[in-house]
Parts: C-alpha cells; structure tokens; sequence
C-alpha cells in the first residue's frame, strides 16, 4: 500500500468529518431550512468570512525567509481574494435579505467565536501547521459549494448573482489547492505530525461554527 502524502492524509481527516455531513448541511440539501434559519448562518459566519485574512496574516508572519519570490507573490494573490470574499458574503447575505449594516452589528455565538479563534491559533503556531490549516480549511470547498448553490436553487428560489457569487467563486478553489499541496509536499519529516494536528483543529473548528449556528437558529438540530 503506498505511503499517503501529507495532502492526502490532510483530504482523509477533512473526510471523516466533513461538513456536508453535518445536520445542518444535511437540512441544507434536503431543503429543510427556513429563510431565518439561511439568514441567520449568513451572519453568523460572516464572522468566519471576516477572520479567514487573520489565518493568511499568521501564515505570512511565518513565511520562510528562504521562500522564492514565486511563492511570496502568489501568496499575496490568495491572501487578497480571501480579502475579497469577504463582501462576496456580504453579497449572499443580502440576497437573503440580510443588510450589511445588520452582519456588521451582529453578535456571533460564544461558540462561533472560540471555533474561528482556535482556526486562527491553529495557523499561528507555525509555517507547516498555518499552511495545513488553510489546505483543511479550503480542500473541500467546491464540494460544499456545489450542494450550497444546488439547495439554493432547488429548494429556496435563490437564483441571483448575489446568492451565489461566493459559493461561485469556491467551485473554482483548485489554483489555491495547488498551491497549498505544493507547499504540503515540502513540509519536513519532523513537522508531519504538528500539521496534521492543525488540520485537525481546523476541521473540528469548522463543524462547531455550524454547531453555533444550531444552537441559536436550530435548537433541535444537534449532532
């Protein structure tokens, strides 16, 4: 049986514990949700959207001083589209009838709140465990963005430009993929582990937004 290589072990541990296999996705895709219930995920993780340049800056705090000037540059360009998601979310949250003056005001849960900052610690602890966070993190986007944009669509009438530019712009995650495995392949021997555990984290961070997100808008939704 060949060896996996840290990519790959990253993409079984995301696996184990995908998002799409949480109650409140599931609910997603069977059409299950209210629009209260869609509108008040778009705030509470607009707290997330908002964090994800915080978990690119640790990254960047960390960069190798031998780092080519290839990677710096495409660094920059990834680090200022998640800048850019950001008012892509806002986007979706209008469309949901969500005003960018309300997602500013907007107190996410404690539970959200601890889940974004233990991605953003997980990030900060090193070059090797910043850069298996964000490929956790981002490695199953297009999956999750397609089943987003197929329930938006099918059960909800969200048809617009503004419902699904964010979930559009993570079909297309394959450039940032290749770039964090790129990097994933050079991680030492000595760092495997600390990665993974970060990858870890980030999984778990994830699925706890969603649990926030239960805990206030779909209290009999529990995992």
């Amino acid at each position: 049986m060949p060896t996996l290589t840290l990519p790959s072990t990253i993409e079984s541990e995301v696996e184990k514990h995908s998002l799409l296999r949480h109650p409140f996705y599931l609910a997603w895709s069977a059409g299950k949700l209210t629009r209260e219930q869609l509108a008040g995920y778009a705030k509470e993780y607009y707290f997330l959207a908002k964090n994800v340049p915080a978990v690119m800056e640790a990254i960047k705090e960390n960069l190798p001083k031998n780092a080519s000037d290839a990677t710096r540059v495409t660094f920059a360009k990834h680090a200022e589209e998640e800048r850019e998601h950001i008012e892509l979310w806002e986007r979706f949250a209008t469309s949901l009838g969500v005003s960018e003056k309300e997602l500013e005001a907007y107190e996410p849960t404690g539970t959200v709140k601890e889940a974004v900052a233990s991605i953003v610690e997980a990030a900060s602890e090193g070059f090797e465990e910043g850069i298996a966070a964000m490929y956790a993190f981002e490695c199953d986007l297009p999956a999750i963005s397609e089943s987003k944009i197929d329930g938006l669509i099918k059960f909800y009438g969200l048809r617009s430009e503004d419902a699904h530019a964010y979930f559009e712009e993570h079909l297309r995650e394959e450039q940032h993929l290749c770039f964090w495995r790129d990097l994933l392949r050079k991680v030492p021997s000595g760092k495997i582990s600390a990665a993974v555990n970060a990858a870890r984290a980030t999984v778990s961070a994830q699925n706890r937004v969603l649990d926030g997100v239960c805990e206030k808008y779909c209290p009999g939704m529990a995992r």
